[in-house]
């Protein structure tokens, strides 16, 4: 019994150094995995390729304690009837690599991610906060790399955006897939046009910051912008001349609407969120 156990540490210490190759930022290395793997290497290549990322927040729980529990969620997820996976964990960050003959669904691969936060939270504190990123499907194992990339930015979205309830999906993230891959310490207050820091710094900012994000999310339509905001048409223009009065931007220029935006986006990651950073 000890040597099998002995054989099976072994292979599966194989996968995983395989596994982190598959991902390394060196393209010889990624290229020498890749040839391993079609040799006969663990896990058999396949057409399409996934990785999802779960990292935890620092806390006082004992590292090999979350190692364990991060082992114990993701473990039911190596092979599945869709796809056959290798992963690596530690303390401090686990790399599940999923392969299968066709795409996983976003909603099979949501419906994953949501069982493995929910195994974390049964076995660990609260304040472990583990936050868990879905990559973008890719074709093949050389695309391993780049959707590990793209689940570190979705892992990013999920500590930064409270909404996302600890699940960041790279196919979901719009814009926030761009602005979130800048450093973390550029992700601040100077980010924001000056235009719109005046109109936040204006009096009744907060107001006009509503009405111009809802403006903004309905496409620039007057009647839509009014509906959902519960007003008259002409109170609504009333406001839309005050913020332009205000940034000096005209609405109806798609370059000042998009500075505006993007404003309102970065303003939303800055937003009180976790302790840690991705």
């Amino acid at each position: 019994m000890y040597a099998e156990h002995l054989a099976a540490e072994e292979k599966e210490s194989g996968t995983r150094e395989l596994l982190l190759a598959l991902i390394d930022p060196s393209p010889a290395e990624r290229s020498a995995a890749q040839q391993r793997l079609l040799a006969g290497g663990l896990p058999p290549d396949a057409a399409h390729a996934q990785v999802t990322v779960v990292q935890p927040a620092p806390s006082q729980e004992p590292p090999a304690q979350v190692e364990v529990a991060m082992r114990g969620a993701l473990e039911g997820f190596r092979h599945t009837r869709s796809a056959q996976g290798v992963m690596s964990v530690t303390a401090e960050r686990a790399v599940l690599l999923q392969l299968a003959d066709r795409p996983m669904s976003r909603s099979e691969l949501k419906e994953q991610a949501t069982e493995i936060i929910e195994a974390l939270g049964t076995f660990l504190d609260a304040s472990v906060a583990p936050v868990l990123g879905i990559g973008g499907g890719q074709s093949g194992v050389a695309g391993a790399r780049a959707s590990y990339e793209q689940a570190l930015v979705a892992a990013r979205a999920a500590r930064r955006m409270p909404h996302l309830k600890g699940i960041g999906d790279w196919e979901e993230l719009g814009e926030f897939a761009v602005l979130l891959q800048l450093p973390e310490r550029s992700l601040n207050e100077t980010l924001l046009p000056g235009p719109l820091r005046a109109l936040l710094a204006a009096p009744g900012g907060n107001r006009l910051e509503d009405t111009l994000r809802c403006f903004l999310e309905h496409a620039g339509s007057i009647p839509r912008t009014a509906e959902a905001l519960q007003i008259h048409r002409t109170s609504l223009y009333y406001r839309l001349r005050q913020i332009q009065e205000i940034t000096g931007l005209d609405l109806d220029s798609g370059g000042d609407r998009l500075v505006l935006h993007l404003g309102l986006r970065i303003r939303e990651l800055l937003a009180p969120r976790g302790d840690a950073a991705v």
